[in-house]
């Protein structure tokens, strides 16, 4: 991978320095306000720094873990006029040489309704057409009163080449992209139009031996994004929708689409090829606030084949209705929420078989006083096929229904000297196969059963927290249980400058009326604090597993050691 910014880490690094696994980091670097510049101070460095050493011990005949580990941590946050550089360094025993180390740097500052973006970096303006994708470039965002700007460019992807010896990687070409983004309005109210085009830089990388299945390709996406508040912002309506092109072969004999206007300005964006498709989506949300209920209408439809380069991953081929409702009753006291969904795909009756989707959800909250409170949900999810272009073929025909319960009551208690919380959460799932045929492999039933208890007693620093779990689950072929009872105890000394924790854990389970697995686990965690710079930790743990033919043993360990400047 190329470093960019002429920093090449192999200029500086050392022979010796082979020893180890060198990953520096450098992103995500917060936007600043360039008005508060002067303010700031020209340089300043803070951060951590750690080292630890561990061993582990296993009699299990197939551990690959090494007996004594290492390691070296260094996070160094450099701030320049304010501007926060965060970088990270990692030594450690299994380095064998410096190769590749994961270089990205990325800065966005602000001034006013002025935003750049430089270096890796991502920008969000519609879910569909630019979003979250990182990028090596540049970027602008301005937004003076009511009028909106967006521009970017850069590389998408960097390019890999085909390693035919080893077999292991995708090539992948360098792909190039650009964007703007023309609005009016604020984050009230507000309506974008988008544009986006990427493509792959074809003499990138050496032509690959299955040149059919990677050819370089090219995209082109129009989109709108739009939102509007309503009655003091009490009802909100979302629109956003874009038509996208996309060629998946610019090696492809192009076509002869006439020479009007519309023809002429489509041969500009992207030119149409025999590898050419296009596909759109459109979105809506209608919200409605009131001071004791919501109500919420959602559509979502992406056409099959949808793509856009600007974003990694699309679920196309689905159409989707939801609703969503919410009230407050009893002055706070209870709350209500439920959902409503329909999902389907094969828009273009194209597909063998259909699938579609339904699912309800409701869930009561109510708080009974400040001690007592009780939650209560239930959701139902099912999923059917249909036919499509072929029959269905009774014996794989899916039609499942999911039904599930959870109730999780609590208790608190606050004295003078301690906090008492009692909790319990019970779950129950059950999944039904209307298929005749696999019905009966696949039907079960889980019942898990989770109760707890915590005091916390301030004045001396203690916490005690017991707890038990209990997990049956039911198919046609198995009947599992599985209990946990576990105890977690933290202390605290001299003044804090001391933490202790001890965990101990106990598991078994019961497969067909036959206990086959027992294990046995406890932790114990020492920690010391100097002062503000300075801090020990110790790490020990133990874990002993009994089956019905022998057992193991693991122990593992850590102290680590860590600076804070």
């Amino acid at each position: 991978m190329n470093v960019p910014f002429l920093f090449r880490p192999s200029l500086f690094v050392k022979p010796v320095i082979s020893l180890f696994v060198l990953i520096m980091a450098i992103g995500g670097i917060n936007a600043q306000d360039l008005e508060q510049l002067p303010k700031e101070k020209p340089f300043e460095i803070h951060g951590t720094a750690s080292a630890s050493v561990g061993y582990y011990l296993s009699s299990a005949y197939n551990s690959t873990r090494r007996p004594y580990t290492y390691s070296i941590n260094a996070a160094p946050v450099i701030s320049l006029y304010g501007i926060q550089i965060p970088l990270n360094f990692t030594f450690n025993e299994g380095s064998t040489k410096v190769k590749n180390p994961f270089v990205q740097f990325g800065i966005n500052p602000y001034w006013r309704w002025i935003k750049l973006y430089g270096g890796w970096t991502n920008m969000n303006w519609s879910p569909t057409t630019l979003s979250g994708k990182t990028f090596l470039g540049a970027g602008i965002e301005i937004n003076p009163s009511l009028f909106r700007f967006g521009a970017m460019y850069g590389r998408f992807n960097p390019a890999v080449k085909e390693d035919t010896l080893k077999g292991l990687n995708t090539p992948q070409y360098k792909r190039r992209g650009f964007a703007f983004k023309i609005g009016v309005g604020n984050e009230k109210n507000y309506f974008d139009f988008i544009f986006l085009k990427a493509k792959d830089v074809s003499n990138s990388i050496p032509v690959v031996s299955d040149v059919l299945n990677f050819p370089p390709q090219e995209n082109a996406v129009f989109g709108i994004m739009s939102y509007q508040s309503f009655l003091k912002q009490k009802l909100s309506w979302q629109l956003d929708g874009s038509v996208s092109g996309i060629t998946r072969n610019t090696n492809s004999p192009l076509l002869d689409i006439g020479t009007g206007l519309g023809t002429k300005f489509l041969k500009l964006v992207i030119p149409p090829r025999l590898s050419t498709s296009y596909a759109w989506t459109a979105h809506t949300n209608f919200t409605y606030k009131g001071p004791r209920m919501m109500l919420g209408f959602d559509y979502n439809r992406v056409q099959p084949e949808y793509i856009s380069m600007g974003v990694d991953y699309i679920l196309n081929d689905q159409e989707r209705v939801g609703l969503v409702q919410s009230f407050i009753l009893d002055s706070g006291k209870v709350n209500l929420q439920f959902s409503e969904g329909f999902q389907r795909d094969d828009l273009n009756k194209r597909k063998a078989v259909k699938t579609n989707r339904i699912n309800f959800g409701a869930n009561v909250n109510w708080m009974a006083s400040q001690k007592f409170g009780i939650t209560f949900s239930y959701n139902n999810f099912t999923m059917f096929q249909q036919k499509g272009l072929k029959e269905l073929n009774d014996t794989t025909k899916l039609f499942m229904i999911q039904n599930s319960v959870v109730i999780t009551p609590h208790y608190l208690i606050i004295t003078k000297t301690g906090v008492h919380n009692i909790f319990l959460a019970l779950m129950y799932q059950r999944m039904d196969d209307l298929n005749n045929f696999t019905g009966k492999y696949t039907r079960n039933n889980t019942i898990n059963t989770n109760i707890g208890y915590s005091v916390s007693v301030n004045k001396i620093g203690l916490t005690v927290s017991p707890g038990f779990n209990a997990l049956y689950s039911q198919t046609s072929l198995v009947k599992l249980l599985s209990l946990t009872p576990t105890i977690a105890v933290n202390k605290s000394w001299w003044k804090g400058k001391i933490s202790t924790g001890f965990n101990l854990a106990f598991s078994a389970s019961r497969n067909n009326g036959l206990w086959n697995s027992k294990t046995l686990n406890n932790i114990i965690t020492i920690g010391y604090r100097v002062n503000n710079h300075h801090a020990l930790r110790l790490s020990n743990s133990i874990t002993k597993s009994f089956a019905l033919f022998g057992g193991t043993s693991e122990y593992k360990g850590d102290l680590t050691y860590t600076f804070t400047f």
